[in-house]
């Protein structure tokens, strides 16, 4: 049951390893052309991701249908909508700046009459993100755990090796390691 376990785990680390969500949280309050909140109604809303400015190529337009709620509110996820032009993951973040342009129809269909456009810009993690420092004396594959009072490094196991928590709860790795054979000397003599 343990080993069962120790493999689920592992397969669940591995499914969520560097996974980035390819969707955008979104809220907007819906008004209509007389500035009258649209409530409880279906809307009609198209996202478009433009580079460079907000009059740039459009990199990317999805749809959706939602419904506002009480408030006017919409929420959807941008990356969820239905694709019309490009997709979602292709979109070249770094290429220029992005500029997020939100159109809605409060009738509910696709005339939209209702649009805004800003900038996209940039939240305090990703800022430190860009900039943060290697952890010093660590190697690609390393792993580092906290043990309770320090850092502890945890060297690449070798192949055929599996990672798994000891009696303690630390990880350690088990397994019998492969070894290649050595090659024999050969006598010319």
């Amino acid at each position: 049951m343990k080993s069962l376990l120790t493999v689920f785990t592992g397969l669940l680390a591995l499914s969520l390893y560097s996974q980035v969500p390819q969707k955008i949280s979104f809220q907007t309050v819906v008004r209509d052309n007389s500035n009258n909140l649209v409530k409880n109604s279906p809307v009609g809303i198209r996202v478009s991701i433009r580079q460079g400015s907000a009059a740039g190529t459009v990199a990317y337009q999805e749809t959706h249908s939602v419904s506002t709620n009480l408030n006017g509110l919409a929420t959807f996820e941008i990356g969820s909508g239905i694709p019309v032009i490009s997709v979602f993951s292709s979109i070249d973040w770094g290429n220029a700046p992005c500029f997020l342009e939100v159109e809605a129809d409060p009738n509910g269909g696709t005339s939209y009459s209702i649009s805004g456009t800003s900038e996209l810009l940039s939240v305090p993690y990703a800022l430190y993100a860009e900039q943060a420092p290697e952890t010093p004396g660590s190697n690609a594959g390393d792993i580092k755990y906290w043990d309770g009072t320090n850092w502890v490094l945890l060297a690449p196991g070798l192949p055929g090796q599996f990672l798994q928590l000891d009696s303690a709860g630390l990880p350690r790795w088990q397994g019998t390691a492969f070894t290649p054979p050595t090659r024999p000397t050969v006598s010319t003599a």
